[in-house]
């Protein structure tokens, strides 16, 4: 009787964790905000850690990788247009405390018939140096990009990526990003994100995982309960026929 009602209460709580839905993600507490504001208006809000690894060939001709974190919002600059048909926004920064020379990450925003939004380009800016890719054969400014519909979501809505994701740029060139939080094309000068929230895939893989392990655990404990049950009895009878 007591196994029955030890099974009963798993099972309500079991089918209460499959049916119950996930909470919606809540904005990501890590990265800096970056906010493009023209004309009063806080047209794109960009929450990120973001790194750029960039991959150069040394005069030994071996290839080597240097990479480079982009500073909190107090030191890079925020720069681009909030006009409807031709937004941007481009984050400028110095990629050391001794560098001379700023690197730079440009996103151009379009949107779409079916009201959809998203960074139709990448840009990315920086320059070749001894001090900053040691033994490098070639020196100067480079430029790398990429084009495509990155971070979409449907209109007046945010993206939104916790897990770590990388964006080829070029062979050489990668975007890594974490804690992301993107809105674009915004009409209020609040830095307050509004909207739905629509995850990457990664992050809505995450959220999936968590339900399957609560159900494979609660699974687990009534096999363990039920072979404790049967060992019990089994003892309790050997006890009886003794007697």
């Amino acid at each position: 009787m007591k196994l029955l009602c030890v099974l009963g209460l798993l099972s309500l709580y079991f089918a209460g964790e499959q049916t119950t839905a996930a909470p919606e993600p809540t904005p990501a507490p890590g990265g800096s905000l970056y906010v493009l504001n023209k004309d009063g208006v806080n047209c794109v809000l960009l929450n990120v850690h973001m790194n750029l690894s960039i991959t150069y060939k040394k005069n030994d001709g071996k290839n080597a990788t240097s990479t480079f974190t982009l500073p909190s919002n107090t030191t890079t600059e925020v720069g681009g247009s909030c006009k409807k048909d031709g937004q941007y926004m481009t984050l400028t920064f110095p990629p050391s405390s001794k560098a001379t020379d700023k690197f730079s990450v440009r996103m151009n925003f379009a949107e779409n018939g079916q009201k959809e939004q998203y960074v139709q380009d990448i840009v990315v800016n920086y320059v070749l140096s001894d001090a900053l890719f040691p033994g490098t054969n070639v020196t100067g400014a480079q430029v790398a990009n990429v084009s495509g519909e990155f971070f979409k979501v449907s209109e007046n809505n945010q993206y939104l990526c916790k897990s770590n994701s990388t964006q080829k740029i070029n062979d050489f060139v990668q975007v890594m990003t974490s804690e992301l939080k993107l809105q674009a094309f915004r009409t209020d000068n609040s830095t307050a994100f509004t909207g739905d929230s629509q995850q990457c895939p990664a992050d809505a893989e995450t959220n999936n995982i968590v339900p399957i392990a609560v159900g494979a655990a609660l699974a687990a404990l009534v096999v363990i309960v039920l072979i404790a049950y049967l060992i019990s009895r089994n003892r309790n009878k050997g006890g009886y026929e003794s007697v």
